[in-house]
């Protein structure tokens, strides 16, 4: 068994983050000094911070991604600053009831404990009420551990209970602060002024058609530093959420071969491209003659409909089933209503029908304002898909549109299979992994290994440089091996 260790970003920023925080205590500690403050007495600048508490923040509050960042910086905060000062609370109630009023610290300190210990326990049920009141349920750990800390252990020593809870929370404050900003800052100039674009299904996925942890880690690494890159695909929705589930996707997505953009954010679909009456009316009786039906996908109201007729074939169920499973396609049984318009024709058959439909199609010159994909439908052994769309619904045509409008100044493009073409030629650099057909090798200015990782490590290069001319001609020679073994 071979373990590879990889230090990133991440680890270097957490020991970072976790040496600031405990460090701070020193700068306290001199200032005890310098103010003239004993530090047995309560009242010392040290007194107010432990470098634990921070150092745990720190630690906490140290995600790949600024979202996430956020997020659990927001959770510690809120958790120790409502634990802290109810469990401070209680605390004084307690010690109220059970010194003050019953004198039983005195008389008889092991029930004193248990009765301590009884209304520290009943205090959770109001805390975990508040926490989930507030709407910040998942907060509920971390508040609960703060108010523990404050009601059951030890005080650094007796500290009053006011004084400590304010020391826990500042501690953690702080903490979760320098985690923040250090998980902020970047000593590294990034181009900004560069579009990346890439395949999902050739380039990314696995066997499983998934992405790895690995890739997804990297991904989130990506488009934390703000790199826009933008997948395109022939798929629809249905499969997409579940392959980028727990990638925070910022750029917007080609999908449906370009009939469409979708935004992962506002989760809403942009810039959608339709079939025209007279196309789909041919498509229509072409399939009619040959005894085949479709799967016709409509975008209104900013949801996918995906009309169809009955399932004939195995292919169709497969394909019908998966995706109904998956959830996000909205399968209608019937025809499309005259006032929806189509945006994509998926058919599911067998290879042999597949080629007639495509021969067929071919012959009529008036579908010349569609594109025909046809490639293998992988889930079943002697199937194929044919997928058509507008012939201005392109991959090619939206990376430019959104080149154009965010003023994108170079476009990088990796590139897989024959929708992509049109993209290389748009391209200032394109590149393609080993596997891709020698008709897109012969097109791109690099081959590089059948590895997603080293493909994501180009794009990180390509952002950071100063002269991307100067880089794009640097790994041209690094590959151009792979190119003159192509040519031979």
């Amino acid at each position: 068994m071979h373990f590879h260790l990889r230090i990133g970003k991440r680890i270097i920023k957490t020991m970072i983050a976790v040496w600031i925080s405990i460090s701070i205590y020193i700068l306290l500690l001199l200032l005890d000094r310098l103010v003239g403050i004993d530090k047995s007495k309560w009242s010392a600048p040290s007194n107010m911070y432990t470098p634990f508490f921070a150092g745990i923040a720190a630690v906490y509050a140290m995600h790949a991604d600024r979202n996430s960042s956020f997020k659990q910086a927001k959770i510690r905060s809120l958790g120790s600053i409502i634990g802290g000062y109810f469990g401070m609370l209680i605390t004084l109630i307690g010690e109220f009831l059970l010194i003050n009023c019953l004198d039983l610290k005195e008389i008889n300190y092991p029930l004193f404990t248990l009765c301590y210990y009884l209304i520290v326990s009943l205090g959770i049920i109001p805390l975990i009420i508040i926490v989930i009141s507030v709407k910040q349920s998942t907060a509920t750990f971390i508040t609960c551990l703060t108010y523990l800390s404050v009601t059951i252990s030890i005080r650094n020593g007796g500290m009053p209970v006011f004084q400590f809870a304010t020391n826990r929370v500042l501690s953690t404050l702080v903490g979760v602060a320098v985690s923040l900003g250090v998980n902020s800052f970047s000593l590294i100039k990034r181009n900004n002024k560069i579009l990346f674009a890439s395949s999902i299904d050739n380039n990314f996925l696995d066997s499983n058609f998934l992405l790895s942890t690995y890739v997804k880690y990297k991904l989130n690494d990506m488009y934390y530093n703000k790199i826009p890159l933008v997948f395109m695909t022939t798929r629809t929705l249905s499969s997409l959420e579940y392959i980028f589930n727990d990638v925070n996707v910022i750029a917007p997505m080609v999908v449906m071969n370009g009939a469409s953009l979708y935004d992962f954010q506002t989760k809403k679909y942009d810039e959608v491209c339709t079939i025209d009456i007279e196309c789909r009316k041919i498509i229509d009786d072409t399939l009619y003659a040959l005894g085949m039906q479709s799967f016709k996908y409509s975008i209104y109201d900013n949801n996918l409909h995906a009309y169809h007729d009955q399932l004939i074939n195995e292919g169709e169920k497969m394909y019908y089933s998966v995706r109904l499973e998956k959830g996000n396609d909205d399968f209608v049984r019937g025809l499309v209503p005259d006032d929806i318009n189509v945006s994509l024709y998926v058919i599911v058959d067998k290879e042999d029908k597949i080629n007639e439909l495509v021969n067929e199609l071919n012959k009529n010159p008036k579908l010349n304002a569609v594109d025909l994909i046809d490639y293998e439908f992988a889930e079943k052994v002697g199937y194929k898909y044919l997928k058509i769309n507008s012939h201005i619904a392109t991959k090619d045509s939206l990376l430019k549109k959104i080149k154009e409008e965010k003023k994108y100044e170079k476009l990088v493009v990796c590139a897989s299979g024959k929708t992509d073409l049109r993209a290389i030629e748009l391209a200032d650099f394109s590149i393609c992994l080993d596997k891709a057909p020698n008709y897109i090798k012969e097109k791109v200015d690099v081959v590089i290994e059948d590895n997603p990782e080293k493909l994501l490590k180009i794009f990180n290069k390509l952002h950071i440089t100063g002269d991307f001319n100067k880089a794009k001609e640097k790994l041209i020679k690094k590959y151009e091996v792979k190119k003159c073994q192509l040519k031979k």
